[in-house]
């Protein structure tokens, strides 16, 4: 729930119930002396138009820049271009302050693939270092090169790649396409449209920070180190988390078990409970749960595959965006506390900051390919499927041809992505 729920003087939240393993509960406290109305159930008209709007753009099937911003004057900026391997193409260029409110870029399915060759970078006021400079496919939310995420604010709507985050500038603004050129084979040039929507309105530089994505790609993250979503300087809040999370063995997502945690100004502010809680997911590798692709207005599931033994999430911190005056360290576990599992990590950390980040990690050929095991792991609990009888092993007997009815009983056959790559494939199933 992220309702705010404002008080006066003090607050207490009591549970009633037979049992609880675990909760978390966000808050804030603001200088002695601040106004504050305290929260009732019973709620004015202001407020209950706010809900309406909320649950208007919530429950809107397709969502566009109009929605957020409506009356304000928009100039738009359009292309069609094609781009070739090695390029790199400028897709909005201006040379005076204003803010983007909104981006798209089509056909999204274009973007899709194992190598991920195509990289956005964004720059702000000519900055030294970029703004955004990442794969285009994980600014968007894809999963292990697959459109997955279709968010509040940011995602892919049907073949549609959008961004409706408010992006600030004082001086100028370049968002540009690059199409690295692979390290073997012929890729063909694609054709991509581009749609650039944004406003002169100047940024207050008082109340508002400018735009920033970090993008941290590890594999075989280290053992007992968490994995880095942000870490910098300068003061602004945090407002968003991409992680898609690849085991390199194969077996349960067990490193999905580990906690978040949030240091502030040098203080440690929060600890999570769990991964998938972080991403609004508990109970994860159950049926009708975290068990697929999910996504909903500010969180959801990127992806789960126990064959693969993967997952992912992302979340939007809105109303429960992390402030920062001086600096901020927001990372991940990756499994429980001392773990030792290996396992690859891409994620993308969004925020809002008056200073651009010192450093940044570029993506190449190598750190950009998504990983494939070469042994899956097939659980029958999250199959649609009946065993009759026995299912020899490979030590004892042949190992059933796919399709014996009398060996095994599917009826709903189990579907894996088709990856165009060499690797040998080893089946294990644990009954």
């Amino acid at each position: 729930c992220y309702l705010p729920i404002p008080f006066r003087d003090h607050c207490k939240i009591i549970f009633k119930g037979k049992k609880t393993q675990f909760h978390q509960i966000q808050y804030r406290l603001y200088p002695m002396g601040t106004s504050v109305k305290k929260f009732s159930l019973v709620l004015d008209n202001e407020e209950k138009l706010t809900l309406q709007k909320i649950k208007s753009l919530w429950s809107k099937a397709h969502l566009s820049v109009i929605d957020f911003y409506p009356g304000q004057p928009i100039i738009e900026g359009t292309q069609s271009f094609e781009l070739e391997p090695g390029q790199t193409h400028t897709v909005f260029k201006v040379e005076k302050g204003g803010r983007i409110l909104g981006m798209e870029f089509e056909p999204a399915s274009i973007f899709q693939g194992l190598t991920k060759q195509i990289d956005i970078r964004i720059t702000w006021d000519d900055e030294r270092t970029p703004s955004v400079l990442c794969p285009l496919a994980d600014f968007f939310g894809y999963a292990f090169g697959n459109i997955s995420m279709k968010s509040l604010l940011i995602g892919t709507d049907g073949d549609r790649n959008y961004s409706y985050f408010p992006m600030p500038f004082d001086k100028s603004a370049t968002i540009e396409l690059i199409y690295r050129k692979p390290d073997d084979g012929k890729p063909l040039p694609v054709i991509i449209q581009s749609k650039i929507q944004y406003t002169m309105q100047q940024r207050n530089p008082e109340k508002e920070g400018k735009f920033y994505a970090t993008w941290n790609r590890e594999h075989s993250a280290t053992a007992h180190q968490p994995h880095v979503f942000l870490q910098t300087g300068g003061k602004g809040h945090y407002v968003g988390t991409l992680l898609q999370a690849q085991g390199l063995k194969s077996g349960m997502t067990y490193f999905f078990e580990g906690d978040d945690s949030t240091s502030v100004d040098g203080q440690f502010r929060m600890h999570g409970t769990g991964s998938e809680d972080y991403f609004n997911g508990g109970w994860y590798a159950l049926p009708d749960r975290w068990d697929a692709p999910m996504s909903l207005p500010l969180s959801g599931a990127l992806d789960y595959s126990l064959p693969f033994c993967r997952t992912g999430g992302f979340r939007l911190f809105l109303s429960d965006k992390i402030s920062f005056q001086k600096n901020i360290h927001h990372s991940i576990e990756h499994g429980p506390v001392n773990t030792t599992t290996l396992v690859d990590y891409t994620s993308v950390g969004l925020y809002y900051n008056n200073a651009p980040p010192v450093s940044f990690e570029v993506p190449d050929n190598l750190n950009t390919k998504v990983f494939i095991p070469d042994t899956l792991m097939l659980y029958p609990q999250l199959m649609n499927m009946n065993i009759d009888g026995e299912i020899p092993s490979g030590q004892n007997g042949p190992i059933p041809q796919v399709g014996k009815p009398s060996s095994v009983r599917s009826s709903k056959t189990p579907r894996f992505e088709s990856h165009s790559a060499k690797y040998k494939l080893e089946i294990i199933i644990y009954s």
